[in-house]
Formats: structure tokens, C-alpha cells, sequence
């Protein structure tokens, strides 16, 4: 079998869930042969990548993510030798050893679940992010302004990165920072529609300038995807065979069916990796 490409050009592009799968399947076979020197070394070579490429810390809670699907799929299998295996490793344990920075410093941001305005049609703009203690703003301009991006709007195709590689730049950045703010603000116990809200002021490109690039879009894609192992197509309410998903606001997908299912797991209240900072 081809060895998986660990190098970190690669594991820099494993953005999409298509893509990032291949991660999870090579995770998967290591499990399943149970080589502890093969786990142990992929794993640690992830937190040095991500050590150099802070913004892909949402990739190490990913893979936290699938090892625990995986251990309950294995459960369920009643291998004991395969569950054992798996059971003794502690991939969050690892993590915490090697990595050499705090995530909740970086990327810990806040959602204002406050509405700016009381009149009839809301806007994208009524509910704003910030940095703690910091500045309110949208979702967008405030990952670039963190991530220290510049853009611009290019004549052919429109909204743009200055620097070549940026548009990846953003979606990890925005994606750990979501997570990060997801996290927070699900300690308010905000309702299906609440939490429905938080994320439409995140894929609704409430930048004018960055309408129709569909790149928050990937971002609300990555965090369901490669996180929380939920295929965005299965609640398309256009081409599910499910009859109980309604669209939400213009959008065909059922944001409000899957922000209940969210709360009902209580992804965020389990979530792995929690490193104190002060406010």
C-alpha cells in the first residue's frame, strides 16, 4: 500500500472533507492493523506540523474527533484485543505534551448573540464576532484582520487574496477559530434557532466584496465534515430523500435541523482540548 504523504505541503491542502478523508481512512488502517509505532508517529508528526502552521489546530481536534468514532464503532465490532489497542491510546495526552502553544490565545473568539437592531428584516450584520475584549465585527473581517490577511478585489474574478496561498490560510484560520467560538457560545445553551443564527452570520458573506466565492460556505463544510464526521448533503432539503428538512432563510440545506442535532449531541460541551486563558 502507497505510504500516506505526511509532508506538510500536503497535509496543508487537506481542506475539503473529500480530501481530509484520506487522513481518516490511513488513521483508520493504522487502528486497525494496531501499530502503536505507526499511530504514535503519525500523530506526533501532526502536532509538529501543526506547531509550524498554527491555524491548522482544527486539524488535531479532527483527528480526536474520528479516534473516538472510531472507538466506538470498534465497541460495537466486540473485538477486545482491537479495542484494547485503541482504548490505551491517548492521542489527547500526546497532543497536550508536544504542542508548543495555547490555542485558546490564538483563535478563541466570542459570538454577540445580542441583535444590534430590533426592526423587521435582519440582517447579517445585526449579530457580530470579536476577539475577547475586543473590537465587534463580522465573522470575515475579523479572521482577516487576526490572520493578518490582505485582500482585494481582482478585475477577472472578483474578491481576492494578495499573497498566493492565503485562501487556505483563511480557511484554517476560520475554521479553528469557529470551533473555538462554537465552543464558547454553546455554553450559553443557545436554542436550534440561536445556534442557526451564529452560523448564518458565518456562511452568509456578509462581506459584500466576498459574495458568490462560496469560501464561508467551505468553511461551515469543514467544520462538519472533517470534525464532526456530518456530510452537509444529507441535509440539503433539494436532494435528501429525508421529508422532515426545511431550507433555511435562501439556503436549501436545513441550518436549523442541524444545529438541533448539535445541541442534542452536545459536540461542543465533550469537545477535546481545553487550555485556560484569561479574559
Amino acid at each position: 500500500m502507497e505510504k500516506f504523504d505526511l509532508s506538510y505541503n500536503n497535509l496543508y491542502t487537506l481542506t475539503e472533507p473529500c480530501k481530509f478523508l484520506s487522513l481518516k481512512k490511513e488513521i483508520e488502517r493504522i487502528v486497525r492493523v494496531r501499530d502503536l509505532e505507526g499511530l504514535t508517529g503519525l500523530s506526533g508528526e501532526l502536532v509538529s506540523f501543526v506547531n509550524s502552521k498554527r491555524e491548522c489546530f482544527w486539524m488535531l481536534v479532527a483527528v480526536s474527533e474520528w479516534l473516538g468514532y472510531l472507538y466506538n464503532k470498534i465497541e460495537s465490532e466486540e473485538n477486545e484485543e482491537l479495542f484494547s489497542f485503541i482504548s490505551d491510546f491517548n492521542f489527547d495526552e500526546l497532543v497536550r505534551d508536544r504542542i508548543d502553544f495555547n490555542p485558546e490565545e490564538e483563535f478563541a473568539i466570542r459570538f454577540n448573540s445580542e441583535r444590534r437592531n430590533e426592526e423587521f428584516w435582519r440582517t447579517n450584520r445585526d449579530w457580530l464576532w470579536s476577539n475577547r475584549g475586543g473590537e465587534e465585527m463580522t465573522f470575515p473581517e475579523l479572521i482577516i484582520s487576526n490572520a493578518g490577511l490582505e485582500w482585494y478585489i481582482h478585475d477577472d474574478w472578483g474578491f481576492d487574496f494578495r499573497n498566493e496561498g492565503d485562501v487556505l490560510k483563511y480557511k484554517h484560520w476560520a475554521v479553528s477559530s469557529l470551533w473555538m467560538g462554537l465552543r464558547e457560545y454553546c455554553r450559553e445553551f443557545p436554542d436550534s434557532e440561536e445556534l442557526a443564527i451564529c452560523l448564518w452570520t458565518v456562511f452568509d458573506d456578509v462581506m459584500e466584496e466576498m459574495q458568490g466565492s462560496g469560501l464561508n460556505w467551505e468553511v461551515i463544510e469543514m467544520l462538519f465534515g472533517n470534525i464532526l464526521n456530518i456530510e452537509m448533503d444529507e441535509w440539503n432539503s433539494d436532494d435528501s430523500d429525508r421529508d422532515d428538512l426545511e431550507p433555511y432563510d435562501n439556503y436549501v440545506h436545513d441550518i436549523k435541523g442541524l444545529s438541533g442535532e448539535v445541541l442534542d449531541r452536545d459536540i461542543f460541551d465533550l469537545s477535546p482540548f481545553r487550555w485556560g486563558v484569561e479574559d
